[in-house]
């Protein structure tokens, strides 16, 4: 399987819509002689979301190198704590293809049982398990980039972590109904990289496993573990532990520490892919532009065009628009004086 092009190849219509639909909600009737008046916020909007896939695709890509994956192995799954680099790249299931050597040869990462809901893995594939011989270990990586509504997504990320780990262990059992299928099942790693944390949880390790009643893990029960690698990226790690220096590394926006951890051609592998990746500072941003955008526009529908030219300045400030140019689009959006916009935006911060 090769690389995605994680190019910005995004079509994004001229005309855009709340509902998706084309002219469904016309917000955008300044001058058609003036391109500042054909600012259109909904347009916006998509080219954000678009650099957030890009950014997601391209981290993907990262993080499926063999060297990478080595070192997540060895920090955060206890079976490779004692082993070496190239140990655990002898773990890794090879396909004959060139681009083996190289990248993790990938499971479907698509699930979707008839009649439940359909689940898509960042990265999914089978690695095999050091301590017991001739198994294997279902290893689910999710990178939690989207960063929609940041740490709190409006649901359980833990959950959804059970419901991901209980998916990779019913999908080994083949539609047989042969019950010696269960002694065959292999343990599956769900690991959740989230990269924008509170201050509370920031560079913490959560792992859930199964245990009986006095805390002990029976090895037949030994099937199970959720882990959530908690970090921010938005600032510079200035701790000691070695797990958290290189997964900083990967996100900074220099080279150098991680030219530190690496032999040349390994680091020649991922300098190519994390060029690809860009500035994981940039796709947060532009996450945040598109929901901050979004939902000034949605609620300023609801509560009156005065209250919706507020949020969506709001929006754009948190998203790091200087106030004047935050004004100023809004203005233009809504086809009123920035004058009269600043005023009204210097009046509600007053109140």
């Amino acid at each position: 399987m090769k690389e995605a092009d994680t190019k910005d190849n995004c079509n994004i219509p001229g005309n855009l819509s709340l509902s998706g639909k084309k002219d469904a909600i016309d917000i955008n009737d300044g001058d058609t002689k003036n391109p500042d008046q054909n600012y259109n916020i909904l347009h916006d909007i998509e080219k954000q979301k678009c650099e957030e896939r890009r950014y997601d695709e391209s981290a993907k890509n990262f993080f499926r190198k063999k060297v990478v994956m080595a070192k997540i192995l060895k920090y955060f799954v206890p079976e490779f704590k004692e082993m070496s680099r190239d140990e655990i790249q002898s773990c890794f299931i090879k396909s004959g293809d060139a681009d083996s050597d190289v990248n993790l040869v990938l499971e479907n990462v698509e699930s979707s049982p008839v009649g439940e809901k359909e689940v898509d893995y960042d990265l999914k594939f089978r690695v095999r398990n050091p301590q017991a011989d001739g198994k294997y270990i279902m290893m689910c990586l999710i990178m939690d980039f989207e960063v929609q509504n940041r740490y709190h997504p409006g649901y359980s990320l833990k959950k959804r972590g059970v419901y991901y780990c209980s998916r990779m262990i019913s999908e080994q059992l083949p539609e047989t109904g042969e019950d010696r299928g269960y002694d065959r099942l292999e343990k599956v790693y769900s690991i959740w990289l989230v990269t924008d944390v509170p201050k509370r949880q920031v560079n913490t390790i959560q792992t859930y496993t199964l245990k009986d009643q006095n805390g002990n893990t029976e090895a037949e029960c030994d099937l199970v573990s959720l882990n959530f690698i908690n970090i921010n990226i938005s600032h510079k790690y200035q701790g000691r532990d070695h797990r958290f220096q290189f997964l900083y590394a990967i996100f900074a926006d220099d080279d150098k520490e991680l030219k530190d951890l690496f032999d040349e051609t390994e680091y020649s592998q991922m300098k190519e892919a994390k060029e690809r990746m860009g500035k994981p500072h940039e796709a947060l941003r532009s996450a945040y532009m598109a929901a901050g955008m979004e939902q000034g526009i949605q609620q300023g529908l609801k509560q009156g065009i005065q209250q919706g030219m507020l949020l969506t300045i709001d929006a754009l400030n948190e998203a790091g628009l200087p106030e004047r140019e935050a004004v100023r689009k809004a203005a233009i959006k809504y086809g009123k004086p920035e004058r009269e916009v600043m005023q009204l935006y210097k009046e509600q911060r007053q109140s």
